[in-house]
């Protein structure tokens, strides 16, 4: 099976639970705290979180930064020059505002979050990149592993 290079997100459990890096691995919660909707992190985690496998933010630092430059350079390559978009800090935004209004497409941290069913392909093809449609928020980063996610 292929290594990942980081785990991006530990599961956030009782025994590691800390609500700043918490809120800052899931910015929807952050969101509802800081709104009112929700009274805290921990709240969140006790009712919420722990059930649905909510991760905490490991923050692996200027290694991942890297790694994922590399990356978007290797993407960059083989990107169609005819369609806009906007690269952003680890992405590329190929949404236009039209696409966005016409569609109701919104930001949304909101994602769902599982693990890899397929880590033989990304294994085979470890030297070339693999499209992940349907994403989600992923646990581990994989330098060859290209998440796409529409939300």
């Amino acid at each position: 099976m292929p290594d990942p290079v980081f785990e991006i997100y530990p599961v956030a459990t009782l025994s590691n639970f800390d609500a700043e890096v918490y809120l800052r691995a899931n910015p929807d919660v952050q969101i509802a705290v800081q709104n009112g909707e929700c009274p805290s992190a921990r709240y969140h985690f006790t009712v919420f979180g722990m059930k649905e496998g909510r991760r905490q933010d490991n923050s692996a630092g200027q290694e991942l930064i890297d790694f994922k430059a590399k990356k978007m350079a290797k993407i960059r390559q083989i990107l169609r020059d005819d369609l806009p978009f906007i690269e952003g800090d680890g992405y590329f935004d190929f949404l236009t505002p039209d696409l966005r209004n016409e569609f109701s497409i919104i930001d949304t941290h909101a994602v769902s979050s599982n693990d890899y069913d397929f880590l033989n392909l990304i294994e085979r093809h470890k030297e070339g990149l693999v499209l992940d449609c349907g994403a989600g928020s992923r646990k581990y980063y994989y330098p060859n592993v290209v998440n796409f996610e529409i939300a």
